[in-house]
């Protein structure tokens, strides 16, 4: 790791600088910033939370620039983000940017039929 720390085996990134790293067997890829690409941009807090959970439920490593920076400046969350900051943008590994793009529009609710109410669950 650039850092020089030692890394735990099959760790997703390291403990001390946090890049992802990807294991092929027992040999570790590190995932630099610059490798991973924009796959979505949340409008809200809540959709940003099911986008991370298909991802980690599919082992697609992942990380979300602006997320912990939303409640810094001005007035916060107004109307789901920080406008001054921008919305929080959930970036992968490039490798691995076909497959999240098609996870994220798979999991998107298809629009109900006009006139149509959504089914109750029971």
């Amino acid at each position: 790791v650039n850092c020089g720390s030692e890394i735990v085996l099959h760790a997703p990134k390291c403990a001390q600088c946090e890049v992802g790293i990807r294991w092929q067997g027992d040999e570790p890829e590190f995932l630099h910033a610059t490798t991973f690409v924009p796959v979505f941009t949340a409008r809200d807090a809540a959709e940003l939370s099911v986008i991370e959970s298909l991802l980690t439920a599919n082992r697609i490593l992942f990380t979300v620039s602006n997320e912990d920076t939303q409640d810094v400046i001005g007035l916060g969350r107004l109307g789901g983000y920080n406008l001054a900051l921008g919305p929080p943008v959930v970036r992968v590994p490039e490798s691995d940017a076909e497959a999240a793009r098609e996870l994220i529009a798979a999991s998107a609710a298809s629009p109900l039929p006009s006139g149509e109410d959504a089914p109750l669950a029971t």
